[in-house]
């Protein structure tokens, strides 16, 4: 995964390989934690940046990240106990999980390797299994954990107990994450937003018979309930838990993973949409510069910036295709996207000045 991501507080089959037990020596002597990032509150939300694909909450507050090829980030003054930078993995590592003190987590890949570090144990893995489908997450409990693929199989490893698994239920959707809240079950989430309970866990509802416009990334649960987060940032409640939504602010991507507290904040890890040289041009605009733009266009076009009515010229501001490809654009203006339009239309104004649009310059006084 190339593009940046952000940490917010409120898969590989039938592959065998050597399983190597990496308990770090960050167990004795742990890593001083990571000067960077600095966290910031707002509206009693922390916010920080990182590279991750999943994140895993510690017992007493921050939170673990760790990305495809393994390579672990410590937040909140949390420390590092080791992970897998600069080894060559089999497959990408898809989840992390924290011992209950704090001191340790377990990786998991995707062809069902464990990697235990700090005071994490290694009881065994999947790797050596015939897969039909991807280990996609990992619950870990004090003497054990369980491993989850996409079929819906569940592996049990040390102590703790086989349940049952979604492996021979004709599933709609593939499961994307597993998550428990006591010893005596746990609990599989499909990408459809589907929830399925075995042992103990509890069921307070779902998002399966729900039509979504956005998938379902991530479970996360607590002693009174489960958010079934969707990657528009929406945290769907279920038992004594609320549906709240993140509020991603515009240039914000889908939310990757979230991983709940004991008091019952989460943390959540969201990507950074990768944005466009004419989006971060505009993004660096005065807001009074972009309203001149809008207002320019509301006069040249309604403010339609789609706008195509065959009389020669295109899209919100009324480029000329001479002119725009002068300007560097491509394609015919009204196909690029407000920004892209504003992006080319300073780059004409700093050709031509406001005469470019004689009309309705006079009209709103540019000069």
């Amino acid at each position: 995964m190339t593009s940046s991501q952000s940490l917010l507080r409120r898969a590989v089959s039938g592959v065998l390989v050597v399983v190597v037990v990496l308990t770090s020596f960050a167990t004795t002597q742990p890593a001083a934690a990571a000067e960077a990032p600095v966290w910031s509150s707002s509206d009693g939300i922390e916010i920080i940046t990182t590279t991750a694909v999943a994140v895993a909450p510690a017992p007493d507050g921050g939170a673990w990240t760790v990305d495809a090829n393994g390579v672990v980030a410590n937040h909140g003054g949390l420390l590092h106990y080791g992970d897998l930078s600069g080894i060559d993995v089999a497959a990408p590592i898809v989840d992390i999980a924290a011992t209950e003190t704090g001191a340790g987590y377990l990786l998991v890949a995707a062809d069902g390797g464990v990697f235990a570090f700090g005071d994490a144990r290694f009881y065994g893995s999947a790797a050596h299994l015939p897969l039909a489908s991807p280990v996609v997450g990992v619950v870990l409990r004090p003497g054990g954990y369980w491993l989850a693929a996409a079929d819906g199989g569940v592996f049990n490893f040390g102590n703790v107990a086989f349940y049952g698994s979604a492996g021979a239920i004709d599933l709609a959707a593939d499961i994307i994450g597993i998550e428990a809240t006591n010893d005596m079950g746990y609990r599989l989430v499909a990408a459809d937003g589907g929830v399925f309970v075995f042992g103990s866990a509890d069921f307070h509802g779902s998002l399966g018979n729900v039509q979504l416009t956005n998938g379902v990334v991530a479970l996360a649960s607590t002693s009174s309930g489960y958010w079934v987060a969707t990657e528009d940032g929406t945290m769907h409640g279920f038992g004594q838990v609320g549906t709240e939504a993140l509020g991603l602010s515009a240039g914000r991507g889908h939310l990757i993973d979230v991983g709940a507290f004991d008091d019952g904040t989460y943390v959540a890890v969201f990507s950074d949409v990768i944005m466009t040289e004419a989006e971060r041009f505009v993004a660096g605009l005065s807001p009074e510069r972009i309203a001149t733009w809008d207002a320019l266009a509301w006069c040249e076009s309604t403010g339609r910036w789609d706008i195509n009515t065959g009389n020669g010229y295109y899209g919100g501001i009324q480029f000329a295709p001479s002119s725009w490809r002068a300007v560097g654009g491509e394609g015919l203006p009204h196909q690029a996207s407000r920004e892209e339009q504003i992006y080319r239309g300073e780059l004409l104004l700093a050709i031509q000045g406001w005469g470019a649009w004689p009309g309705c310059t006079r009209k709103l006084g540019l000069r």
